[in-house]
């Protein structure tokens, strides 16, 4: 069906401006009733459900019921959302292409369907968007539109996952649609924002084939990856960590998330292997181990066994120990080395040149930092 040959068995119900192909234009919105329409299965929003859907199932038989239960799923707003449909009716008109596909109000769409659905009012059996011709806006226009729309507009945002996977399909994925420049202007982010999010989208990606799930997302979505992702981003970062030992400490991260370390343990873990004598060269060569046994098992035989998990738990436990004692043995000379280094920062110009109230308050400062100073000597002598 072409809705713009159907265009005078609408109604007309206002209008919509929408920036497209770099122009903004007035588009007259219409009611549709929601039965001729269906969803955008390339929507970043259901992405993950969708890699789940297409595990077990072929992805071209999936029905609409199915991906309104996974839009539904998607967010805790749209039960706020249904009742604010009931309440005052839809405020903020859809964007639908010509052959019906619902590119903007996936969400609204899919409140309708459910209340017409449950009560048969007529009024819910329509929702007002505008309509675009699918021949003239191309696959890139309507990903425009929809990072327009997402990132400006839209007040509930996507799953961190689903936000990733979206990246993936623009950036990182061959051919690439958009530079990183071109997704931040159309996204209104800094490139530096979409910088780091590919990089938590690579982590993802590596993640998911580390553990024998490439590219299926639903994986990182259910068991919360991202906070993992988020601690691991200034590790990977780091210019003071050698390729290798970033790897190592990535694998070991990997092993530990999929043994079930949570995202707070990750992040004591990482501030574990910045110590070096507690992961020193045996506990690399032990980390080593443990990353290649769980990515073996994940690989050979599809799962990490419990004896495996508790072994890599028990690896991470003890590293994050071993460092909290580490810390503890050199608290006091840690506190004594930034101590230092605060009394280097003093400016000796601006000390020269105070007035005789600061100065003397200055020198009352300084005798007692002399008198703490021979206390901690006098200390050392008894020795």
């Amino acid at each position: 069906m072409d809705f713009l040959k159907e265009i005078k068995n609408f109604d007309v119900d206002g209008s919509k401006n929408l920036r497209l192909k770099g122009k903004m234009r007035n588009y007259t919105t219409y009611r549709i009733p929601i039965e001729m329409l269906k969803y955008n299965k390339k929507n970043d929003r259901i992405a993950s459900f969708m890699s789940e859907y297409a595990e077990n199932h072929d992805i071209n038989t999936i029905d609409e019921d199915t991906i309104e239960g996974f839009i539904f799923e998607s967010s805790e707003r749209n039960k706020r959302t249904i009742k604010n449909i009931k309440a005052i009716g839809q405020i903020e008109p859809a964007v639908v292409m010509s052959d019906g596909v619902v590119v903007d109000g996936n969400r609204r769409f899919t409140c309708l369907r459910k209340l017409y659905r449950e009560t048969k009012d007529d009024k819910y059996k329509y929702i007002v968007a505008a309509i675009l011709d699918k021949d003239i806006y191309k696959d890139k226009d309507i990903k425009k539109l929809e990072l327009q729309i997402q990132n400006v507009e839209e007040k509930v945002k996507y799953n961190p996952i689903d936000r990733y996977v979206g990246i993936y399909r623009s950036i990182i994925r061959e051919p690439q649609e958009f530079s990183i420049e071109e997704y931040a202007s159309d996204s209104n982010k800094k490139v530096s924002e979409i910088k780091e999010e590919v990089l938590l989208t690579t982590l993802m990606i590596k993640y998911l084939e580390f553990i024998n799930k490439p590219l299926k997302f639903h994986y990182a979505r259910k068991n919360d990856l991202d906070g993992t992702l988020n601690e691991m981003k200034s590790m990977e970062r780091s210019n003071t960590i050698t390729k290798e030992d970033k790897h190592i400490t990535e694998e070991l991260c990997f092993s530990g998330f999929a043994s079930g370390v949570d995202s707070k343990k990750i992040r004591e873990l990482l501030d574990a292997t910045k110590n070096k004598d507690v992961f020193d060269e045996q506990r690399k060569e032990e980390a080593k181990e443990i990353n290649n046994q769980v990515y073996n098992s994940c690989h050979d035989e599809g799962f990490i066994d419990e004896s495996l998990k508790e072994k890599s738990n028990d690896f991470v436990i003890e590293l994050i120990e071993d460092n909290g004692l580490s810390k503890e043995k050199n608290k006091d000379e840690n506190q004594l080395e930034k101590a230092l280094n605060n009394i280097k920062k003093i400016d000796k110009e601006v000390v020269v040149n105070m007035n005789e109230e600061h100065r003397n308050s200055f020198d009352k400062k300084l005798a007692s930092l002399r008198d703490e100073l021979d206390a901690l000597e006098s200390l050392d002598h008894a020795k």
